[in-house]
Protein backbone atom coordinates (compact mmCIF):
# COMPACT_ATOMS: atom_id res chain seq x y z
CA UNK A 1 0.00 0.00 0.00
CA UNK A 2 1.00 3.65 -0.38
CA UNK A 3 1.19 4.14 3.40
CA UNK A 4 3.66 1.26 3.84
CA UNK A 5 5.72 2.59 0.93
CA UNK A 6 5.86 6.04 2.53
CA UNK A 7 6.84 4.49 5.86
CA UNK A 8 9.60 2.51 4.17
CA UNK A 9 10.94 5.67 2.52
CA UNK A 10 10.91 7.55 5.83
CA UNK A 11 12.69 4.71 7.65
CA UNK A 12 15.31 4.58 4.88
CA UNK A 13 15.77 8.34 5.14
CA UNK A 14 16.11 8.13 8.93
CA UNK A 15 18.73 5.38 8.57
CA UNK A 16 20.74 7.49 6.13
CA UNK A 17 20.50 10.47 8.47
CA UNK A 18 21.81 8.45 11.40
CA UNK A 19 24.64 7.02 9.29
CA UNK A 20 25.76 10.33 7.78
CA UNK A 21 25.08 12.92 10.50
CA UNK A 22 26.12 11.30 13.79
CA UNK A 23 29.85 11.39 14.55
CA UNK A 24 31.65 8.04 15.01
CA UNK A 25 32.32 8.71 18.71
CA UNK A 26 28.55 8.73 19.24
CA UNK A 27 27.33 6.15 16.74
CA UNK A 28 29.91 3.36 17.11
CA UNK A 29 29.38 2.70 20.87
CA UNK A 30 25.63 2.81 20.29
CA UNK A 31 25.81 0.24 17.48
CA UNK A 32 27.96 -2.03 19.65
CA UNK A 33 25.42 -1.82 22.48
CA UNK A 34 22.47 -2.39 20.12
CA UNK A 35 24.21 -5.39 18.58
CA UNK A 36 24.68 -7.05 21.99
CA UNK A 37 20.93 -6.67 22.68
CA UNK A 38 19.67 -7.74 19.25
CA UNK A 39 21.95 -10.75 18.84
CA UNK A 40 20.37 -12.41 21.88
CA UNK A 41 16.73 -12.53 20.79
CA UNK A 42 16.07 -10.23 17.82
CA UNK A 43 18.54 -11.50 15.27
CA UNK A 44 16.29 -10.70 12.31
CA UNK A 45 16.98 -6.98 12.96
CA UNK A 46 20.77 -7.31 12.75
CA UNK A 47 20.81 -6.73 8.99
CA UNK A 48 19.22 -3.30 9.40
CA UNK A 49 21.63 -2.35 12.19
CA UNK A 50 24.67 -3.40 10.16
CA UNK A 51 23.41 -1.51 7.12
CA UNK A 52 23.57 1.68 9.21
CA UNK A 53 27.17 0.90 10.13
CA UNK A 54 28.05 0.06 6.52
CA UNK A 55 26.72 3.41 5.31
CA UNK A 56 28.40 5.22 8.21
CA UNK A 57 31.79 3.71 7.30
CA UNK A 58 31.31 4.79 3.70
CA UNK A 59 31.00 8.41 4.90
CA UNK A 60 34.03 8.29 7.20
CA UNK A 61 37.12 10.24 6.21
CA UNK A 62 40.45 8.45 6.13
CA UNK A 63 41.61 10.12 9.35
CA UNK A 64 38.36 9.19 11.14
CA UNK A 65 38.63 5.58 10.05
CA UNK A 66 42.23 5.38 11.18
CA UNK A 67 41.30 6.82 14.58
CA UNK A 68 38.39 4.42 15.10
CA UNK A 69 39.86 1.33 13.41
CA UNK A 70 40.72 -0.36 16.71
CA UNK A 71 37.16 0.12 17.97
CA UNK A 72 35.73 -1.21 14.70
CA UNK A 73 38.09 -4.19 14.75
CA UNK A 74 36.94 -5.13 18.24
CA UNK A 75 33.32 -4.93 17.12
CA UNK A 76 33.88 -7.07 14.03
CA UNK A 77 35.72 -9.76 15.98
CA UNK A 78 32.67 -9.99 18.24
CA UNK A 79 30.20 -9.95 15.34
CA UNK A 80 32.14 -12.54 13.34
CA UNK A 81 31.57 -14.96 16.22
CA UNK A 82 27.88 -15.11 15.31
CA UNK A 83 28.25 -18.53 13.68
CA UNK A 84 30.28 -19.90 16.63
CA UNK A 85 27.68 -18.68 19.15
CA UNK A 86 24.62 -19.81 17.18
CA UNK A 87 26.05 -22.77 15.22
CA UNK A 88 23.15 -25.02 16.19
CA UNK A 89 20.65 -22.78 14.40
CA UNK A 90 19.53 -23.18 10.80
CA UNK A 91 22.63 -23.08 8.56
CA UNK A 92 20.93 -20.89 5.97
CA UNK A 93 19.82 -18.32 8.56
CA UNK A 94 23.26 -18.31 10.19
CA UNK A 95 24.84 -17.81 6.77
CA UNK A 96 22.54 -14.91 6.02
CA UNK A 97 23.35 -13.11 9.29
CA UNK A 98 27.06 -13.80 8.88
CA UNK A 99 26.84 -12.40 5.37
CA UNK A 100 25.60 -9.06 6.75
CA UNK A 101 28.61 -8.91 9.09
CA UNK A 102 31.07 -9.73 6.29
CA UNK A 103 29.50 -7.16 3.95
CA UNK A 104 29.86 -4.52 6.63
CA UNK A 105 33.46 -5.52 7.37
CA UNK A 106 34.33 -5.33 3.66
CA UNK A 107 33.11 -1.73 3.55
CA UNK A 108 35.86 -0.92 6.04
CA UNK A 109 38.51 -3.07 4.35
CA UNK A 110 38.01 -1.31 1.02
CA UNK A 111 39.02 1.98 2.68
CA UNK A 112 42.20 0.61 4.24
CA UNK A 113 45.65 0.92 2.75
CA UNK A 114 47.93 -2.06 2.32
CA UNK A 115 49.83 -0.94 5.44
CA UNK A 116 46.72 -0.78 7.63
CA UNK A 117 45.09 -3.88 6.15
CA UNK A 118 48.08 -6.13 6.89
CA UNK A 119 47.84 -6.14 10.74
CA UNK A 120 44.05 -6.35 10.51
CA UNK A 121 44.22 -9.45 8.30
CA UNK A 122 46.71 -11.20 10.56
CA UNK A 123 44.57 -10.40 13.58
CA UNK A 124 41.66 -12.13 11.81
CA UNK A 125 43.97 -15.03 10.95
CA UNK A 126 44.99 -15.45 14.61
CA UNK A 127 41.36 -15.10 15.70
CA UNK A 128 40.38 -18.02 13.44
CA UNK A 129 42.94 -20.30 15.11
CA UNK A 130 41.76 -19.63 18.66
CA UNK A 131 38.37 -21.22 18.31
CA UNK A 132 36.77 -21.95 21.65
CA UNK A 133 33.67 -23.47 20.03
CA UNK A 134 34.98 -26.16 17.70
CA UNK A 135 35.81 -25.16 14.13
CA UNK A 136 33.04 -22.60 13.56
CA UNK A 137 35.47 -19.68 13.45
CA UNK A 138 37.48 -21.50 10.81
CA UNK A 139 34.39 -21.79 8.61
CA UNK A 140 33.67 -18.06 9.02
CA UNK A 141 37.30 -17.16 8.29
CA UNK A 142 37.38 -19.22 5.08
CA UNK A 143 34.19 -17.56 3.89
CA UNK A 144 35.66 -14.16 4.72
CA UNK A 145 38.93 -14.87 2.87
CA UNK A 146 36.95 -15.88 -0.21
CA UNK A 147 35.09 -12.55 -0.11
CA UNK A 148 38.31 -10.63 0.53
CA UNK A 149 39.99 -12.30 -2.43
CA UNK A 150 37.01 -11.38 -4.59
CA UNK A 151 37.09 -7.71 -3.60
CA UNK A 152 40.84 -7.07 -3.23
CA UNK A 153 41.91 -9.24 -6.17
CA UNK A 154 45.67 -8.92 -6.79
CA UNK A 155 46.23 -7.07 -3.54
CA UNK A 156 44.94 -10.03 -1.54
CA UNK A 157 47.46 -12.34 -3.21
CA UNK A 158 50.20 -10.46 -1.33
CA UNK A 159 48.88 -11.96 1.92
CA UNK A 160 47.84 -15.37 0.59
CA UNK A 161 51.18 -17.08 1.18
CA UNK A 162 50.16 -17.60 4.80
CA UNK A 163 47.09 -19.55 3.65
CA UNK A 164 48.83 -22.21 1.53
CA UNK A 165 49.65 -24.71 4.29
CA UNK A 166 46.39 -24.22 6.26
CA UNK A 167 44.35 -24.60 3.05
CA UNK A 168 46.34 -27.67 1.97
CA UNK A 169 45.65 -29.18 5.41
CA UNK A 170 41.93 -28.37 5.15
CA UNK A 171 41.75 -30.00 1.71
CA UNK A 172 43.08 -33.20 3.30
CA UNK A 173 40.92 -32.93 6.43
CA UNK A 174 37.70 -32.50 4.42
CA UNK A 175 38.57 -35.40 2.07
CA UNK A 176 36.70 -38.46 3.35
CA UNK A 177 39.14 -40.77 1.55
CA UNK A 178 42.09 -39.31 3.51
CA UNK A 179 40.83 -38.87 7.06
CA UNK A 180 38.44 -40.32 9.62
CA UNK A 181 38.41 -37.11 11.66
CA UNK A 182 36.97 -34.23 9.60
CA UNK A 183 36.83 -30.66 10.98
CA UNK A 184 33.13 -31.09 11.81
CA UNK A 185 31.91 -34.46 13.09
CA UNK A 186 28.79 -33.47 14.99
CA UNK A 187 25.27 -32.60 13.84
CA UNK A 188 25.27 -30.96 10.40
CA UNK A 189 28.92 -32.02 10.10
CA UNK A 190 28.65 -33.15 6.46
CA UNK A 191 27.00 -29.88 5.39
CA UNK A 192 29.57 -27.78 7.25
CA UNK A 193 32.53 -29.77 5.89
CA UNK A 194 31.12 -29.37 2.38
CA UNK A 195 30.70 -25.63 2.91
CA UNK A 196 34.22 -25.30 4.31
CA UNK A 197 35.67 -27.16 1.31
CA UNK A 198 33.71 -24.95 -1.09
CA UNK A 199 35.07 -21.75 0.47
CA UNK A 200 38.65 -23.06 0.34
CA UNK A 201 38.36 -24.05 -3.33
CA UNK A 202 36.73 -20.74 -4.29
CA UNK A 203 39.31 -18.67 -2.42
CA UNK A 204 42.20 -20.59 -4.01
CA UNK A 205 40.63 -20.11 -7.43
CA UNK A 206 40.57 -16.35 -6.95
CA UNK A 207 44.15 -16.31 -5.66
CA UNK A 208 45.33 -18.15 -8.79
CA UNK A 209 43.16 -15.94 -11.00
CA UNK A 210 44.47 -12.64 -9.66
CA UNK A 211 48.09 -13.76 -9.21
CA UNK A 212 50.35 -11.09 -10.73
CA UNK A 213 53.46 -11.72 -8.65
CA UNK A 214 54.32 -15.34 -9.48
CA UNK A 215 52.66 -16.34 -6.22
CA UNK A 216 52.59 -19.99 -7.19
CA UNK A 217 56.22 -20.95 -6.62
CA UNK A 218 57.26 -24.59 -7.03
CA UNK A 219 57.12 -25.09 -3.27
CA UNK A 220 53.58 -23.75 -3.01
CA UNK A 221 52.44 -25.62 -6.11
CA UNK A 222 53.82 -28.89 -4.72
CA UNK A 223 52.02 -28.27 -1.41
CA UNK A 224 48.65 -27.81 -3.11
CA UNK A 225 48.81 -30.13 -6.14
CA UNK A 226 48.20 -33.42 -4.37
CA UNK A 227 45.41 -32.24 -2.04
CA UNK A 228 43.64 -30.50 -4.95
CA UNK A 229 43.76 -33.46 -7.35
CA UNK A 230 42.72 -35.85 -4.58
CA UNK A 231 39.45 -33.91 -4.36
CA UNK A 232 38.42 -35.70 -7.55
CA UNK A 233 37.75 -38.79 -5.43
CA UNK A 234 36.26 -36.95 -2.44
CA UNK A 235 32.55 -37.73 -2.60
CA UNK A 236 31.75 -35.83 0.59
CA UNK A 237 28.05 -34.99 0.78
CA UNK A 238 26.78 -37.63 -1.62
CA UNK A 239 26.60 -37.93 -5.39
CA UNK A 240 24.66 -34.76 -6.19
CA UNK A 241 26.73 -32.52 -3.90
CA UNK A 242 29.93 -34.10 -5.27
CA UNK A 243 28.94 -33.45 -8.88
CA UNK A 244 28.01 -29.83 -8.15
CA UNK A 245 31.25 -29.27 -6.24
CA UNK A 246 33.38 -30.72 -9.05
CA UNK A 247 31.64 -28.71 -11.78
CA UNK A 248 31.24 -25.37 -10.02
CA UNK A 249 34.26 -25.24 -7.73
CA UNK A 250 36.95 -27.90 -8.29
CA UNK A 251 37.28 -27.66 -12.10
CA UNK A 252 37.68 -23.84 -12.15
CA UNK A 253 40.13 -24.02 -9.24
CA UNK A 254 42.46 -26.64 -10.73
CA UNK A 255 42.14 -25.12 -14.21
CA UNK A 256 43.33 -21.74 -12.95
CA UNK A 257 45.93 -23.51 -10.79
CA UNK A 258 47.45 -24.87 -14.01
CA UNK A 259 47.45 -21.43 -15.63
CA UNK A 260 49.16 -19.86 -12.61
CA UNK A 261 51.85 -22.56 -12.65
CA UNK A 262 53.18 -21.52 -16.07
CA UNK A 263 55.70 -24.36 -15.93
CA UNK A 264 55.98 -27.32 -18.32
CA UNK A 265 57.37 -29.69 -15.70
CA UNK A 266 54.64 -28.96 -13.18
CA UNK A 267 51.96 -29.26 -15.90
CA UNK A 268 53.26 -32.75 -16.62
CA UNK A 269 53.00 -33.74 -12.96
CA UNK A 270 49.50 -32.28 -12.64
CA UNK A 271 48.29 -33.95 -15.84
CA UNK A 272 49.68 -37.34 -14.80
CA UNK A 273 48.07 -37.19 -11.36
CA UNK A 274 44.71 -36.46 -13.01
CA UNK A 275 45.26 -39.30 -15.49
CA UNK A 276 45.78 -41.72 -12.59
CA UNK A 277 42.31 -40.78 -11.28
CA UNK A 278 40.80 -41.99 -14.58
CA UNK A 279 41.61 -45.53 -13.38
CA UNK A 280 39.61 -45.11 -10.16
CA UNK A 281 37.10 -47.85 -9.33
CA UNK A 282 34.19 -45.39 -8.98
CA UNK A 283 32.45 -44.36 -12.19
CA UNK A 284 31.76 -40.80 -11.05
CA UNK A 285 35.46 -40.27 -10.22
CA UNK A 286 36.55 -41.46 -13.67
CA UNK A 287 33.94 -39.20 -15.24
CA UNK A 288 35.03 -36.19 -13.17
CA UNK A 289 38.67 -36.87 -14.07
CA UNK A 290 37.76 -36.67 -17.75
CA UNK A 291 36.00 -33.36 -17.13
CA UNK A 292 39.19 -32.17 -15.46
CA UNK A 293 41.29 -33.20 -18.47
CA UNK A 294 38.97 -31.20 -20.73
CA UNK A 295 39.30 -28.19 -18.45
CA UNK A 296 43.08 -28.53 -18.43
CA UNK A 297 43.31 -28.81 -22.21
CA UNK A 298 41.04 -25.80 -22.61
CA UNK A 299 43.07 -23.67 -20.20
CA UNK A 300 46.52 -24.62 -21.49
CA UNK A 301 45.47 -24.57 -25.18
CA UNK A 302 48.53 -25.08 -27.41
CA UNK A 303 50.69 -25.76 -24.35
CA UNK A 304 48.73 -28.97 -23.76
CA UNK A 305 50.20 -30.50 -26.92
CA UNK A 306 53.33 -31.62 -25.05
CA UNK A 307 51.13 -33.57 -22.62
CA UNK A 308 49.26 -35.54 -25.31
CA UNK A 309 51.72 -38.46 -25.63
CA UNK A 310 51.19 -39.57 -22.03
CA UNK A 311 47.44 -38.78 -22.14
CA UNK A 312 46.50 -40.86 -25.20
CA UNK A 313 47.09 -44.32 -23.64
CA UNK A 314 44.81 -43.46 -20.70
CA UNK A 315 42.07 -42.25 -23.06
CA UNK A 316 42.43 -45.42 -25.13
CA UNK A 317 41.74 -47.51 -22.02
CA UNK A 318 38.63 -45.48 -21.21
CA UNK A 319 37.20 -45.92 -24.70
CA UNK A 320 36.29 -49.45 -23.57
CA UNK A 321 34.99 -48.42 -20.15
CA UNK A 322 32.16 -50.45 -18.66
CA UNK A 323 30.14 -47.25 -18.15
CA UNK A 324 28.55 -45.79 -21.26
CA UNK A 325 28.56 -42.27 -19.79
CA UNK A 326 32.34 -42.46 -19.33
CA UNK A 327 32.79 -43.74 -22.90
CA UNK A 328 30.75 -40.82 -24.25
CA UNK A 329 32.77 -38.35 -22.19
CA UNK A 330 36.02 -39.79 -23.56
CA UNK A 331 34.79 -38.99 -27.07
CA UNK A 332 34.09 -35.39 -26.01
CA UNK A 333 37.57 -35.10 -24.51
CA UNK A 334 39.15 -36.40 -27.71
CA UNK A 335 37.09 -33.96 -29.81
CA UNK A 336 38.24 -31.09 -27.58
CA UNK A 337 41.87 -32.13 -27.89
CA UNK A 338 41.60 -32.52 -31.67
CA UNK A 339 40.43 -28.91 -32.04
CA UNK A 340 43.02 -26.48 -33.39
CA UNK A 341 44.54 -24.77 -30.40
CA UNK A 342 43.80 -21.42 -31.97
CA UNK A 343 40.78 -19.21 -31.52
CA UNK A 344 42.01 -15.62 -31.56
CA UNK A 345 42.28 -15.70 -35.36
CA UNK A 346 38.48 -15.56 -35.49
CA UNK A 347 38.36 -12.40 -33.37
CA UNK A 348 38.06 -9.80 -36.19
CA UNK A 349 35.09 -11.56 -37.80
CA UNK A 350 33.33 -11.93 -34.45
CA UNK A 351 33.79 -8.21 -33.73
CA UNK A 352 32.46 -7.31 -37.18
CA UNK A 353 29.47 -9.59 -36.68
CA UNK A 354 28.66 -7.74 -33.46
CA UNK A 355 27.92 -4.62 -35.56
CA UNK A 356 31.07 -2.54 -35.04
CA UNK A 357 31.02 -0.93 -38.48
CA UNK A 358 27.36 -0.01 -38.22
CA UNK A 359 27.84 1.48 -34.76
CA UNK A 360 30.79 3.59 -35.95
CA UNK A 361 28.76 4.87 -38.90
CA UNK A 362 25.90 5.73 -36.55
CA UNK A 363 28.38 7.95 -34.67
CA UNK A 364 29.09 9.87 -37.88
CA UNK A 365 32.34 8.09 -38.82
CA UNK A 366 33.19 7.41 -42.45
CA UNK A 367 34.26 3.76 -42.34
CA UNK A 368 36.21 1.79 -44.93
CA UNK A 369 36.72 -1.89 -44.14
CA UNK A 370 39.99 -3.07 -45.69
CA UNK A 371 39.09 -6.70 -44.97
CA UNK A 372 41.22 -9.43 -43.42
CA UNK A 373 44.91 -9.83 -44.15
CA UNK A 374 46.09 -13.11 -45.59
CA UNK A 375 49.37 -14.30 -44.16
CA UNK A 376 51.95 -16.61 -45.63
CA UNK A 377 51.31 -20.24 -44.73
CA UNK A 378 54.44 -21.44 -42.95
CA UNK A 379 54.92 -25.08 -42.01
CA UNK A 380 55.13 -26.09 -38.36
CA UNK A 381 58.33 -24.63 -36.93
CA UNK A 382 60.75 -25.89 -34.34
CA UNK A 383 61.23 -23.37 -31.51
CA UNK A 384 64.08 -20.92 -32.06
CA UNK A 385 65.81 -19.99 -28.76
CA UNK A 386 62.61 -21.15 -27.00
CA UNK A 387 60.63 -18.72 -29.19
CA UNK A 388 57.57 -20.23 -30.86
CA UNK A 389 56.56 -19.64 -34.50
CA UNK A 390 59.34 -17.10 -35.12
CA UNK A 391 59.14 -17.03 -38.92
CA UNK A 392 55.35 -16.93 -39.00
CA UNK A 393 55.16 -14.07 -36.48
CA UNK A 394 57.91 -12.10 -38.22
CA UNK A 395 56.42 -12.32 -41.71
CA UNK A 396 52.84 -11.69 -40.49
CA UNK A 397 53.88 -8.51 -38.67
CA UNK A 398 55.80 -7.24 -41.70
CA UNK A 399 52.66 -7.72 -43.80
CA UNK A 400 50.59 -5.94 -41.15
CA UNK A 401 53.00 -3.00 -40.91
CA UNK A 402 52.79 -2.50 -44.65
CA UNK A 403 48.98 -2.65 -44.54
CA UNK A 404 48.82 -0.03 -41.75
CA UNK A 405 51.13 2.26 -43.72
CA UNK A 406 48.81 1.95 -46.73
CA UNK A 407 45.80 2.94 -44.64
CA UNK A 408 47.64 5.97 -43.27
CA UNK A 409 48.70 7.01 -46.79
CA UNK A 410 45.00 7.02 -47.70
CA UNK A 411 44.50 9.60 -44.94
CA UNK A 412 42.48 7.42 -42.58
CA UNK A 413 42.61 6.66 -38.87
CA UNK A 414 43.63 3.03 -38.69
CA UNK A 415 41.75 0.70 -36.37
CA UNK A 416 43.16 -2.83 -36.38
CA UNK A 417 41.04 -5.74 -35.20
CA UNK A 418 43.61 -8.29 -34.08
CA UNK A 419 43.76 -11.68 -32.53
CA UNK A 420 47.04 -12.68 -30.91
CA UNK A 421 48.71 -9.61 -29.36
CA UNK A 422 52.03 -10.30 -31.09
CA UNK A 423 50.39 -8.31 -33.90
CA UNK A 424 51.04 -5.14 -31.87
CA UNK A 425 54.53 -5.25 -33.41
CA UNK A 426 53.23 -4.63 -36.93
CA UNK A 427 50.43 -2.30 -35.88
CA UNK A 428 52.65 0.13 -33.93
CA UNK A 429 55.55 -0.15 -36.37
CA UNK A 430 53.25 0.66 -39.30
CA UNK A 431 51.97 3.83 -37.64
CA UNK A 432 55.50 4.99 -36.80
CA UNK A 433 56.74 4.28 -40.30
CA UNK A 434 53.90 6.33 -41.78
CA UNK A 435 53.83 9.30 -39.38
CA UNK A 436 57.24 9.55 -37.72
CA UNK A 437 57.59 9.98 -33.95
CA UNK A 438 54.65 8.51 -32.04
CA UNK A 439 53.45 7.93 -28.49
CA UNK A 440 51.91 4.65 -27.39
CA UNK A 441 49.12 4.27 -24.82
CA UNK A 442 49.13 0.54 -24.07
CA UNK A 443 45.86 -0.52 -22.42
CA UNK A 444 46.24 -4.10 -21.22
CA UNK A 445 46.41 -6.26 -18.12
CA UNK A 446 49.84 -7.43 -19.28
CA UNK A 447 52.94 -5.37 -20.10
CA UNK A 448 53.95 -7.54 -23.10
CA UNK A 449 57.52 -6.26 -22.75
CA UNK A 450 59.46 -9.47 -22.17
CA UNK A 451 62.48 -9.84 -24.44
CA UNK A 452 63.41 -13.10 -26.23
CA UNK A 453 65.84 -13.68 -23.35
CA UNK A 454 63.37 -13.11 -20.48
CA UNK A 455 60.16 -14.65 -21.84
CA UNK A 456 59.02 -17.49 -19.55
CA UNK A 457 56.85 -19.14 -22.23
CA UNK A 458 58.40 -18.32 -25.61
CA UNK A 459 55.09 -16.89 -26.83
CA UNK A 460 55.38 -13.69 -28.86
CA UNK A 461 52.17 -12.21 -27.47
CA UNK A 462 54.12 -11.45 -24.29
CA UNK A 463 56.94 -9.65 -26.11
CA UNK A 464 55.78 -7.10 -28.73
CA UNK A 465 56.86 -3.89 -26.97
CA UNK A 466 60.45 -5.09 -26.55
CA UNK A 467 60.91 -5.05 -30.36
CA UNK A 468 59.56 -1.51 -30.65
CA UNK A 469 61.36 0.43 -27.89
CA UNK A 470 64.68 2.05 -28.83
CA UNK A 471 66.29 1.43 -25.45
CA UNK A 472 65.84 -2.36 -25.78
CA UNK A 473 67.51 -2.71 -29.19
CA UNK A 474 70.63 -4.31 -27.70
CA UNK A 475 68.48 -6.95 -25.96
CA UNK A 476 66.97 -8.31 -29.17
CA UNK A 477 68.97 -11.06 -30.93
CA UNK A 478 68.90 -11.66 -34.69
CA UNK A 479 65.76 -13.64 -35.51
CA UNK A 480 64.51 -15.19 -38.77
CA UNK A 481 62.04 -12.91 -40.64
CA UNK A 482 62.64 -10.04 -38.20
CA UNK A 483 65.37 -8.16 -40.10
CA UNK A 484 62.81 -5.63 -41.42
CA UNK A 485 61.90 -4.22 -38.01
CA UNK A 486 63.62 -1.29 -36.31
CA UNK A 487 62.66 0.24 -32.94
CA UNK A 488 60.26 3.14 -33.42
CA UNK A 489 59.26 4.53 -30.01
CA UNK A 490 61.16 5.84 -26.97
CA UNK A 491 60.38 4.60 -23.47
CA UNK A 492 59.46 8.14 -22.38
CA UNK A 493 56.67 8.12 -24.98
CA UNK A 494 54.95 4.98 -23.66
CA UNK A 495 52.21 4.84 -21.02
CA UNK A 496 50.69 1.63 -19.71
CA UNK A 497 47.09 1.65 -18.45
CA UNK A 498 45.44 -1.20 -16.55
CA UNK A 499 48.40 -3.44 -15.72
CA UNK A 500 47.40 -6.34 -13.49
CA UNK A 501 49.65 -9.31 -14.33
CA UNK A 502 53.32 -8.41 -14.83
CA UNK A 503 56.24 -10.85 -14.84
CA UNK A 504 59.16 -10.06 -12.47
CA UNK A 505 61.47 -9.50 -15.46
CA UNK A 506 58.93 -7.09 -16.96
CA UNK A 507 58.77 -5.22 -13.64
CA UNK A 508 62.53 -4.77 -13.84
CA UNK A 509 62.38 -3.50 -17.45
CA UNK A 510 59.59 -1.02 -16.71
CA UNK A 511 61.46 0.33 -13.70
CA UNK A 512 64.81 0.43 -15.51
CA UNK A 513 63.37 2.42 -18.41
CA UNK A 514 61.19 4.64 -16.19
CA UNK A 515 58.05 3.87 -18.19
CA UNK A 516 54.87 5.52 -16.93
CA UNK A 517 52.39 2.96 -15.56
CA UNK A 518 48.83 3.11 -14.24
CA UNK A 519 48.00 -0.23 -12.62
CA UNK A 520 44.47 -1.63 -12.63
CA UNK A 521 44.27 -0.76 -8.95
CA UNK A 522 45.04 2.88 -9.78
CA UNK A 523 42.41 2.83 -12.52
CA UNK A 524 39.87 1.58 -9.98
CA UNK A 525 40.89 4.24 -7.45
CA UNK A 526 41.22 7.24 -9.77
CA UNK A 527 38.66 6.37 -12.43
CA UNK A 528 39.45 5.94 -16.12
CA UNK A 529 38.63 9.58 -16.96
CA UNK A 530 41.29 10.97 -14.63
CA UNK A 531 43.80 8.30 -15.70
CA UNK A 532 43.41 9.26 -19.36
CA UNK A 533 43.63 12.96 -18.53
CA UNK A 534 46.90 12.37 -16.66
CA UNK A 535 48.14 10.18 -19.53
CA UNK A 536 47.49 12.93 -22.07
CA UNK A 537 49.12 15.54 -19.81
CA UNK A 538 52.18 13.33 -19.34
CA UNK A 539 52.65 12.71 -23.06
CA UNK A 540 51.94 16.33 -23.99
CA UNK A 541 54.71 17.53 -21.68
CA UNK A 542 57.33 15.42 -23.43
Amino acid sequence: SSSSTQLSVRVSSLRSTLASKLPPRVLLPTITKCYSHLVADKQSHLGALLSVLTEHISHMEKEELSFHQSELTTFFLIALDFRAKYCQADLEEVGQMEGHVIDCLLSMVMKLSEVTFRPFFFKLFDWSKTAADGQERLLTFCRLTDRLADRLKGLFVLFAGNLVKPFADLLRQTNITKTDVPPFDSELGVEKNSLLLQYVLDCLHKIFLYDTQRFLSKERADALLGPLVDQLENRLGGKQVYQQRVTNHLLPCIGQFAVAMADDTQWKTLNYQILLKTRHAATEVRFSSLLMLMELAGKLRENYMVLLPETIPFLAELMEDECQQVEQQVQKVIQEMEKPRGGVEGGPDVIRASGLVEKLKAQGCAVKDYGNLVFEDIAVEEPFMRLKNVRAVGSANQRLSEAVQAVKRDGHTCVMLGGDHSLAIGSIHGHAAATGDISVVFVDAHADINTPLTTPTGNFHGQPMSYLIHELLSKIPVLPNFSWIRPCVWARDVVYVGLREVDPEEHYILKLLGIKVFSMMEVDQLGITRVMEETCDYLSDK
